[in-house]
């Protein structure tokens, strides 16, 4: 067992305005966790925000605080209790603006599969240089790009995005220029440039040419964010899986896929990812 005492006065994390926070052991296969927030007078918690995969209750302990949410603010007083579903519907911050501490205790549950969010968000820390390692349960297709065994992440991936950025790391200038040749065919031009770029450092000459204007031309005059969501589409994704990748409501999602539907005549998503097919 291991205890710990809600009011014993032992703080994990001091931020510039005063702000406290004592994060409560949890075992690391758990879904469920509680953090005491202490916020300083004059003091703000993190800006307005939202949690994918997690919801939040919260009760206040002492002192009054104001919340926001995309309603408006309110004050809430010791014994009141909140509640914030996750992603967009749950937006909120805190901010103390009385003379006194106050202190709020937040206990989270993050629903199963949220352990992949977390996965691919180190891996790009890890891309961008930050030393991060992988955490227990973290899905393989992530932790063996984090341990540096870019073959078997590319490996553990179903998303050939993903297993591209992963296999251009290597130092094997052909695997990396099949990983160029993915990316071109994904329309990946972004990560095409940083591979290229990777390509030359290699000292590879010969650097197959990224795809032409015309390879590129859109004949159906969808608009960026409807060929996002044709790409998703045609991996195979239901509407809300693409919601949750793009950040999207499922409405809009709907919405985008029926234009789409309409733009490229056909009347059946596997039409319209045959239609996306190279």
């Amino acid at each position: 067992m291991t205890r710990q005492n809600l009011f014993s006065d032992v703080w994990d994390e001091e931020d510039d305005e005063g702000t406290r926070r004592r994060i409560f052991w949890r075992p690391d296969d758990a879904r469920m966790g509680a953090t005491l927030h202490e916020f300083a007078p004059g003091g703000h918690g993190m800006r307005l925000h939202m949690h994918f995969g997690a919801e939040e209750m919260f009760f206040v302990l002492s002192g009054r605080l104001v919340f926001r949410n995309q309603q408006g603010e309110e004050e809430f007083a010791p014994g009141d209790f909140l509640f914030c579903p996750e992603g967009r519907a749950g937006l909120h911050e805190f901010r103390n603006p009385t003379d006194e501490p106050v202190r709020l205790l937040e206990a989270r549950l993050h629903r199963p599969g949220v352990a992949r969010y977390r996965g691919e968000l180190l891996r790009y820390l890890r891309r961008l240089g930050r030393p991060v390692e992988p955490f227990p349960g973290c899905p393989e297709e992530f932790a063996a790009g984090l341990r540096g065994d870019w073959r078997a992440a590319a490996a553990a991936t179903a998303d050939p995005y993903a297993g591209a950025l992963e296999l251009a790391e290597l130092s094997d200038p052909d695997t990396v220029l099949a990983a160029l040749a993915t990316l071109d065919g994904l329309g990946a031009g972004p990560a095409a440039v940083l591979v290229r770029r990777r390509l030359r450092d290699l000292g590879v000459q010969r650097i197959p040419r990224g795809p032409t204007p015309a390879t590129r031309e859109n004949p159906a005059g969808l608009t960026e964010r409807q060929l996002d969501v044709l790409g998703l589409l045609a991996e195979g994704l239901s509407n809300p899986e693409i919601a949750e990748r793009l950040v999207l409501s499922v409405r809009t999602v709907d919405h985008h896929v029926s234009a789409i539907l309409a733009k490229l005549g056909v009347s059946s998503r596997r039409d319209a990812a045959a239609r996306h097919a190279p």
